[in-house]
């Protein structure tokens, strides 16, 4: 029915929206991405589009699309207040990605024995301050007994080891 809507009225976004919804559900993320830039070629003013195009591309890490959907977003006349803000502190967060990307810091990850590695993403480890506690964040797969059709399902735990 969507794409009966554009055809009948390529002016009206509710249907490209919710076109771009189900793509980005069936996880398509090009088709979502397409169908917004489809729309914005009938209706370059429409705030909506342009903040889902920047969202998605912002989670997408597509982020120089992002950035011209935000700054596109912010000259429009309609645009509320609350996503005129959002797309200045996105864009401040794709300038500091940017910076980040041109600048890496070379480090050497290494293996902190059985204790604390495992098969799981371990991460972020903090010692206090006498050194003889560390504090570290370990991305288990938790697909046990779940009823949806997401392929992985990820929780974050806390470790304390001394």
């Amino acid at each position: 029915y969507c794409n009966e809507s554009i055809d009948a009225d390529p002016l009206y976004s509710n249907p490209y929206v919710l076109l771009g919804d189900i793509y980005n559900k069936m996880g398509r993320i090009d088709l979502q991405k397409a169908i917004y830039k489809q729309y914005l070629t009938h209706d370059s003013t429409d705030y909506v589009v342009y903040l889902n195009l920047a969202k998605i591309c912002f989670d997408n890490a597509d982020i120089d699309e992002a950035a011209y959907s935000y700054q596109k977003l912010m000259t429009l006349r309609t645009t509320p207040v609350q996503y005129f803000e959002l797309a200045k502190k996105n864009l401040a967060k794709i300038s500091t990605i940017k910076y980040l990307m041109a600048h890496p810091v070379p480090f050497e990850p290494h293996n902190a024995g059985s204790q604390i590695n495992s098969i799981q993403d371990e991460y972020m480890p903090t010692f206090t301050i006498d050194g003889e506690t560390i504090f570290f964040t370990r991305r288990k797969n938790n697909d046990q007994n779940l009823s949806c059709t997401l392929d992985f399902i990820y929780f974050y735990q806390l470790y304390l080891y001394e």
